[in-house]
């Protein structure tokens, strides 16, 4: 999701798996990705929608021939599947860009996985942080899913309620302490 509420494709990834659940003889790069229509927003209220999300299986801690783990495959596939799209289409809708043309500074965008996906694997190739695949997975779902999370869990509108009601912020700047409130508190007989 971007800042404009504009949201790209679902992609779920299923890590861990074995090579019972996912065989090798079937999958040699250990990495499946399944394509399913209408696995987007709103598709239980309209039935038109045609959008389709992303669902990766991916069996545990594979390295496939050319060097490749099946998290990097797994990375490579959502950004040139979900990713670029994404960003290409809103710089294209909502800014006029036209792709495959130079992306001027204003138009630049990264992505939280990458962030999160360099800096495990920095740490990684220092030997700071040595963790099992599993749970170098489910940690990174984590981390890229918190900031939804911490989101819901308190909306701008609920904690700003508690700062204007105090007077550490002011109804009309949002920014500046409204200094007749907190007057107001200081005198008030809490007892």
């Amino acid at each position: 999701m971007n800042g404009t509420g504009s949201m790209a494709a679902p992609f779920i990834s299923v890590t861990g798996l074995t090579d019972q659940e996912l065989p090798v003889s079937k999958c040699p790069s250990g990495v499946l990705h399944a394509v399913i229509p209408s696995l987007c927003v709103g598709s239980s209220q309209d039935l038109r929608h045609n959008a389709v999300g992303y669902v990766s299986f991916l069996r545990g801690n594979t390295t496939h021939p050319e060097g490749k783990t099946t998290d990097q495959i797994n990375f490579e596939y959502y950004r040139e599947a979900v990713l670029i799209p994404f960003i290409t289409t809103i710089r294209e809708k909502l800014f006029g860009h036209s792709p495959g043309t130079d992306i001027p500074i204003e138009l630049t965008a990264f992505g939280l996985v990458d962030e999160i996906n360099a800096i495990f694997l920095d740490l990684k190739h220092r030997g700071i942080l040595l963790l099992k695949h599993n749970k170098e997975s489910a940690l990174k779902d984590f981390i890229s899913a918190y900031p939804s999370m911490i989101g819901r869990a308190a909306p701008t509108s609920s904690v700003a309620k508690g700062f204007l009601s105090n007077g550490m912020l002011d109804k009309r700047t949002m920014f500046w302490p409204d200094y007749d409130a907190i007057r107001y508190i200081s005198s008030r007989n809490w007892f």
